[in-house]
């Protein structure tokens, strides 16, 4: 008998939330898992207002077995009741001691206001009926003056326009590819621009000194490295998390 296994989820942007629902689920191999299909996903999720959340824990259900996207997918039982698809870099494997002493502090909650924002528009994005494209500035301003915050040591160290530039690049391939990820690797070149597009205006009305040049050279280089998705993954994990 196969051993259980438990994880903690500690990158909710990692959670696979249509992966049950046309394209993802067509091309996915559910035969082992076919009795949770219909609830892994927020389709369900939301008749319960319920969001997977960093620090949530439980037990791993099952394994869909992937290679086209070149990872596998972890369906995670949070509460005995919510089936949750993990890329393997949202979780961490505990013991089940861990588990069970983390599990009375599983915290069910809804969608924040980003995720609201980024799941309600990747529906419109999936849709080829819709016509124009969300604005994402407002979201995306604060964000971004928290990096700026976080960069410039409380705003004490000086930030260079390059510098500026840099983290435009950072933040719109991060949130590039978590519309990819929750849509199966089919985010297209007009969202990116449009994305990265977002990201310099709201830059535009914190920082005068950012020109159409600087958004130039943004919008030219998010392109380029969404072109490589994997190692841009690492990039951005680098940046955000290792110091870089």
């Amino acid at each position: 008998m196969e051993q259980k296994k438990y994880a903690e989820i500690i990158d909710k942007g990692e959670c696979l939330s249509t992966i049950n629902v046309p394209p993802a689920v067509n091309i996915l191999n559910w035969s082992n898992l076919e009795n949770i299909k219909f609830f892994a996903g927020r389709n369900e999720w939301e008749k319960s207002n319920f969001y997977p959340s960093n620090g949530l824990v439980g037990e791993i259900e099952g394994v869909l077995y992937n290679t086209l996207w070149g990872f596998d997918v972890y369906i995670l039982k949070i509460q005995n009741k919510f089936y949750v698809p993990m890329s393997p870099k949202g979780i961490k494997f505990i013991t089940k001691e861990q588990m069970l002493e983390k599990q009375p502090k599983n915290l069910i909650t809804g969608m924040d206001e980003r995720q609201a924002k980024i799941n309600s528009d990747y529906d419109s994005f999936m849709r080829p009926f819709s016509f124009g494209k969300p604005q994402y500035k407002d979201l995306f301003k604060q964000d971004l003056v928290k990096n700026f915050d976080n960069r410039s040591n409380g705003f004490t160290k000086q930030l260079f326009i390059r510098d500026i530039e840099q983290d435009a690049i950072m933040y719109s391939c991060d949130i590039c590819l978590e519309f990819d990820n929750k849509s199966g690797g089919l985010l297209s070149d007009d969202w990116v621009k449009h994305i990265a597009s977002e990201v310099c205006d709201s830059i535009e009305e914190l920082i005068k000194e950012f020109e159409i040049n600087n958004r130039r050279t943004v919008l030219t280089q998010v392109l380029e490295m969404m072109n490589n998705k994997s190692s841009t993954r690492k990039i951005v994990d680098r940046y955000y998390y290792g110091g870089m």
